[in-house]
């Protein structure tokens, strides 16, 4: 182990993880090379990207399991990080981060409130738009897959926003 004690882990299989010394950043294993086995990424694959989890690696070509349980075989060289988003269960982008600019570096407003006992400050800043952009819906709608329409989409987001208020009402009440 190194000084700092950190460690991390590479998954050789669904069942097996191998535990490694020392930060991933400086690991020389080539499981450990981004992309790691079990991580997120988009690729394209029969035309269109799709975004899952890295279930093996070769020369030259990775496969992604997106969530609807299919395998999808691409070229390495289209692989890249996910993008903020929302992704259906055939693994395409759905919502997309508005473009903003970053305002995390300019000062904050003095409060008048900070020397209160309890008040956090935090409360009433404004955050930054660029770390936490609003999404839209891409369009037109980009997934043609049984099922997942823009109208499936938005009645699941509406009964779970509901469930979500519903729990929050149950637990007050308890």
């Amino acid at each position: 182990m190194d000084g700092m004690g950190t460690a991390h882990y590479v998954r050789r299989s669904e069942e097996q993880l191998d535990r490694h010394d020392g930060p991933v950043e400086k690991c020389g294993d080539p499981g450990c090379v981004w992309p790691r086995i079990g991580g997120m990424l988009t690729v394209t694959s029969g035309g269109r990207q799709v975004t899952g989890s890295l279930l093996s690696k070769g020369v030259g070509r990775v496969e992604v399991k997106t969530p609807d349980g299919k395998i999808h075989s691409a070229p390495m060289v289209t692989a890249r990080r996910v993008e903020w988003g929302t992704y259906c269960p055939h693994g395409t982008k759905l919502i997309e981060s508005e473009n903003a600019e970053h305002t995390c570096h300019l000062p904050r407003e003095p409060c008048e409130r900070s020397g209160d006992l309890g008040h956090l400050c935090i409360d009433h800043q404004p955050w930054c738009r660029g770390c936490y952009p609003d999404g839209r819906k891409i369009r037109p709608w980009p997934c043609g897959e049984e099922g997942c329409t823009e109208v499936d989409f938005d009645r699941e987001m509406q009964e779970a926003e509901e469930a979500y208020y519903e729990e929050l009402r149950q637990s007050y009440y308890r």
